[in-house]
């Protein structure tokens, strides 16, 4: 997350942080941040790309339907949307990686082909306007791949 988040405004992007719910977010590694938005507030057409950061936090989402439903609008709209770690394999269950390139963190690779992903090892993958990336290794590579796209 940070590090993503800091590659990302340095360059003078402006990132929200969305989650299910409002408060304060924490991650795996204890980093906390505050939540901008609910899922349910934000429109597609008032951002430039939806990304997802992984860790173990993104397993309990892998089914979730709200997000789900959140992929699609910004994949129906040709929006541009990005995930690292785990996070892909929510992309993929949401059914918008099917038949595209992706990769993920090692360990979930699976998943992905499971879900008829084309899963290409790299350390960050470029299908269209999906953008995944494997890990924490990978998160500067993925946020400068990002700025390049939007």
């Amino acid at each position: 997350y940070q590090i993503t988040k800091e590659t990302l405004e340095k360059e003078g992007i402006l990132v929200e942080t969305i989650s299910i719910s409002k408060g304060i977010a924490k991650g795996m590694i204890k980093i906390t941040a505050n939540v901008d938005k609910t899922v349910d507030e934000i429109n597609p057409d008032d951002y430039d790309i939806l990304v997802f950061i992984g860790g173990s936090g993104s397993l309990n989402d892998l089914d979730n339907e709200k997000i789900h439903n959140i992929v699609r609008k910004f994949y129906s709209t040709k929006n541009k949307i990005a995930a690292i770690c785990l996070s892909p394999v929510i992309l993929a269950h949401s059914g918008i990686l099917e038949g595209k390139k992706a990769t993920v963190w090692e360990g979930a690779k699976d998943e992905l082909i499971k879900n008829k992903v084309i899963y290409t090892g790299k350390s960050v993958e470029v299908d269209s306007n999906i953008i995944t990336a494997d890990g924490p290794e990978s998160a500067k590579d993925f946020a400068k791949k990002i700025i390049e796209i939007i």
